[in-house]
């Protein structure tokens, strides 16, 4: 489905889990910018002929300002766990590059009166060495659906049909992700497309990870259990 518009948490401090964390994750982060430089052909979240299709009907459309693209699946993405409660939300942005990605999970998300009392001791509850597995693997879904979308996007602006283009938004059914670009973020994209259609590379990234064994939202009177809170991002530059 394509849309068209004409626009007028609190961390609990753990040092010896940051380290064991960061061993963990450097290794499928390096992985990650060497699959992310494959072709892109047949892992896309639209078949060539469906990204052909909806070229053509923009085509048709010289003055759009907005766009939005929302794909028929969650894309790549993985679910946060095998329960079906459970939850996994993501939203990347780019321009030539990654620029940012937040992304926030849970192992489940329910109703506060359907868990069971929870003592004290589970709300500082460390992460076991899976969990930090698991969340590295959200990790590596997220940006890897989220250069797949990047790819996508490029063959909508290789031609520099849409000029007028101010914001665009890649998201899918499943609401699970959002790919969201604003204009000048769209102009450097442009000026730096290539006809090899490769996924993105993904940079040097600095990533900050929050993590509450059990967080309770009492106005929604839910409650989630493995919240997980990462932001990736451009490593702050210091001055020498």
């Amino acid at each position: 489905m394509v849309l068209l518009e004409s626009c007028p948490p609190k961390s609990i401090p753990n040092q010896g889990l940051f380290v064991d964390f960061l061993k963990i994750l450097v290794r499928p982060l390096q992985f990650l910018q060497q699959i992310v430089l494959q072709k892109s052909s047949g892992t896309l979240d639209l078949s060539e002929d469906s990204v052909h299709q909806i070229a053509g009907v923009l085509k048709h459309f010289s003055e759009i300002n907005c766009l939005h693209i929302q794909l028929p699946c969650h894309g790549g993405g993985l679910r946060s766990s095998n329960s079906a409660d459970s939850l996994l939300k993501w939203k990347a942005e780019f321009g030539r590059e990654l620029e940012s990605c937040v992304l926030l999970g849970a192992t489940s998300f329910q109703r506060s009166d359907t868990i069971s009392s929870i003592h004290e001791e589970e709300y500082y509850k460390s992460l076991t060495a899976d969990e930090l597995k698991l969340r590295v693997m959200w990790m590596i879904s997220s940006l890897f659906a989220a250069s797949a979308r990047h790819c996508l996007l490029k063959q909508f602006v290789d031609n520099n049909d849409h000029k007028m283009l101010r914001s665009v938004v890649i998201a899918d059914a499943s609401k699970q992700g959002r790919l969201w670009m604003r204009q000048e973020l769209l102009e450097e994209l442009r000026t730096c497309v290539n006809s090899s259609m490769e996924r993105t590379r993904v940079p040097a990234l600095r990533v900050k990870l929050w993590y509450v064994s059990v967080l309770e939202l009492p106005e929604s009177g839910r409650a989630m259990q493995g919240a997980t809170l990462v932001i990736i991002g451009w490593p702050v530059a210091v001055d020498p």
